[in-house]
């Protein structure tokens, strides 16, 4: 709670600093005295309207917090709020995306994004390598020479196509986790503080409402946005998919044994060519079905990773640039304005 505490002492001295301005224009009759005065409390009333609501919403047993203990909740809280424990949603929002443990919504168990993503990247990733040796083997039965590249090129080429993918998601997710803690780390404790003191004066008063209506939106729009997307896509999960991709490992290793043991080490005594074809064309058909298949579970993973949170930063634009003008300030966001 040090965030709210430091809000209610820069609060507090820009009350005080509204009191004595008032008390001097009443002490020598001064009419500026007494228009800056009651200007700079009303000021200073609106803001403490704003910094009661955040803590009545997103503080210890507040009203956000009470309805996301209802709905969503961490397995293990204790992995990690730390200086994001301000705003139980940032909180969540981290450990939605890179919480080792499971998290809760609606009852039922969902693994972190990232755990989605390694789970498919690192079996994915032995697979294509495996694929690769088998690929690059070249040995003869019999008169035929036999080269396995022709068959294993396009396995490869999807393979590539996924991971690449993948490790673009990875990064993606720390991004935007690493995002959301310095927000849980500033927001209250030091941009919230700087605008309550310049919205106080006249001459930075629209520069304190601009750096208040982006706390707002950073503290409070964009976490939440976090929990919708939560929501909404807590019916989909690719935990099947990664337990796929662990079985099609299995499954990939055990070929490239039999290649090895049964078929290089057995050559000489005539195993057939139609009977190794056979193997190896199975085997190519396995796993281009698995390929296919990863790709809903990759579908999901790329709306989670990238659409939702694109929409996510721009409801968060909007709600920061109406909430400037609430403030009687402009905030402009360039290009993003045209939302």
């Amino acid at each position: 709670m040090l965030g709210y505490t430091i809000d209610i002492y820069a609060l507090s001295i820009m009350i005080a600093i509204g009191g004595i301005l008032l008390g001097l224009g009443y002490a020598f009759n001064d009419l500026n005295l007494k228009r800056y005065g009651k200007k700079e409390l009303l000021e200073s009333l609106v803001n403490g309207i704003m910094i009661g609501a955040l803590i009545l919403a997103f503080g210890q047993g507040g009203v956000i917090y009470n309805a996301m203990e209802s709905t969503v909740t961490s397995v293990s809280p204790a992995i990690g709020c730390g200086s994001m424990s301000n705003n139980y949603a940032i909180c969540f929002a981290y450990n939605f995306l890179i919480n080792p443990a499971y998290i809760s919504i609606d009852g039922r168990s969902y693994p972190s994004l990232i755990d989605d993503s390694l789970g498919l990247l690192v079996p994915l990733s032995t697979i294509y390598t495996i694929l690769g040796i088998i690929g690059s083997m070249s040995f003869s039965l019999g008169v035929v020479s036999i080269t396995l590249h022709s068959v294993m090129a396009p396995l490869l080429s999807v393979g590539r196509d996924i991971i690449e993918i993948l490790t673009f998601a990875n990064i993606s997710i720390y991004m935007q986790a690493a995002l959301l803690k310095v927000i849980g780390l500033i927001s209250l404790s030091l941009l919230m503080p700087i605008g309550i003191v310049l919205r106080s004066f006249y001459f930075t008063r629209r520069l304190g409402g601009s750096i208040i209506a982006l706390t707002i939106g950073l503290f409070a729009v964009l976490p939440m946005m976090y929990l919708l997307n939560a929501v909404i896509i807590s019916n989909y999960s690719t935990a099947s998919a990664g337990s796929m991709a662990t079985q099609s490992l299995a499954t990939a290793t055990a070929f490239e044994g039999s290649i090895f043991s049964d078929i290089i080490g057995n050559s000489a005594a005539g195993i057939g060519i139609a009977s190794f074809y056979s193997s190896l064309s199975g085997f190519a058909k396995e796993m281009n079905q698995f390929f296919e298949s990863i790709v809903d579970a990759l579908a999901i993973l790329i709306i989670e990773v990238v659409f939702l949170p694109v929409l996510s930063i721009i409801m968060t634009i909007i709600s920061t640039r109406e909430l400037a003008r609430i403030l009687g300030t402009e905030i402009s966001f360039g290009r993003f304005d045209v939302f």
